[in-house]
This record gives structure tokens, sequence and C-alpha cells, in this order.
């Protein structure tokens, strides 16, 4: 892994005192660790530990963070929580990495670091946005159905559902996705790329909605 120079290449010792046996332990940037660790009668788990004072980490992402109870100056961040902060910092790690134009990991982006963190932490990222563009032209009126989902109007006249690539990737069947329609730009450069949202038909919508987590929705337009 590339890293900077000045990072610290160890963990304080004693932290098996805290939280179980340190098996593999990497620097991500300065005062920042990725470590798999092991406690007896548990699968291994990872985590980010970060140093209470380093200087690339934000007061937000610090927040999340856990105190070690050996070592206070040491915060804790379960990759295995969605909501242990540690999408924050993963965001914070990889900006760090652009900013100083180091390469990033082999599959991730700082974009889908921050689409995917919306999910959990709005309040850091913001929401998922209505998009302004449709395959059936620009978006004149727009209505949340749910986080990431939308009831769209455009200058055509036309109306479309909107979903969130985090949300169609993780709950919608490919048989579903079929009908739905991109943008030409997503087709362009490759949703996958682009992470961009898919648009359904009026007709389509009750399959759609069916398909995704029960959370409260509020009527399309009528």
């Amino acid at each position: 892994m590339d890293t900077e120079t000045d990072m610290p290449q160890n963990l304080p010792c004693g932290l098996p005192d805290d939280i179980g046996k340190i098996v593999k332990a990497e620097p991500e940037c300065p005062g920042v660790w990725y470590a798999v660790i092991e406690t007896d009668g548990f699968p291994a788990a990872e985590y980010y530990i970060v140093a209470r004072d380093a200087d690339g980490v934000s007061d937000e992402a610090k927040a999340y963070g856990k105190p070690l109870p050996h070592h206070p100056k040491l915060l804790a961040y379960s990759l295995d929580d969605p909501r242990s902060g540690a999408g924050i910092l993963r965001y914070e790690i990889l900006r760090r990495r652009v900013q100083n134009r180091l390469p990033l990991p082999e599959g991730e982006t700082l974009l889908s670091a921050a689409v995917f963190g919306m999910e959990n932490y709005p309040d850091y990222f913001g929401s998922w946005p209505a998009p302004r563009m449709t395959p059936r032209g620009f978006t004149t009126r727009w209505r949340e159905r749910r986080p990431g989902v939308f009831t769209i109007e455009t200058d055509r006249g036309e109306t479309l559902l909107a979903v969130c690539c985090p949300l169609w990737t993780s709950c919608l069947p490919e048989p579903i996705r079929r009908l739905a329609e991109q943008t030409d730009f997503d087709r362009a450069h490759g949703i996958g790329s682009t992470l961009g949202y898919l648009f359904f038909p009026e007709a389509a919508a009750h399959l759609v909605l069916a398909a995704l987590p029960n959370e409260n929705t509020e009527d399309a337009y009528g």
C-alpha cells in the first residue's frame, strides 16, 4: 500500500488490553491505522484506530470514535458497524490521498465513499439529492418518496421514479433493473463509475417500491 512517508509504522503497545490481539496493522495516513483484531471466542474483526490528535481527521469524524479504556488518546471505529463512523473516516482517508496526489486503492473513489456514505451519515455528507437530469428531460418538480427515491416530473411533461445507486445496487433484482432507463451521461461513462440514478416509468413504480426496504413513503403526484 502506498503511504505518506511521515506515517508511524506501528500501533502503540498494550492495545490487547483494550480490544484484543492485533493480527494485522497498517498505517492509512498520519495517526490513522487499519487493524485486524482477534478476541478469544470471536472471529477476527476490522477496525480503524485513530490518534485523537491526528491532524488529517475532522472533529466530526473523531466524535464517532470510541476511546479505548486504557488508551483514551486512541479512538476505535468498527468496520462491521455501519454507523460507527468508519464510513466518514474512510472518506477522509481517501480525501487526504487525493489532496496529496497519492493513488487510491483499486475500486475505490472519493465519489463512491460519499454516495454510499449518505445512507448512514446524512448529517455529514448531506442526503441524496434529487437528480436534475433524467432520460426524459430536465427535472421541473420532484418529491422524495423516501431517502434516495424520488418521483420526478420533467420538462417534457413526463413522470418517472428515480432510485439512487446505493439502493438499486443492493435492493433491486436484475429483472426490475432491466425496466429502468439511464441518462446519456451514465450510459456513455458507465453507471458503475458515475454511480447515477436509475429511472423507472410510472407503470413500474409499484414494483420498484415493493422491492425496496419498508419505510414511510409519500404519495406520488396526483
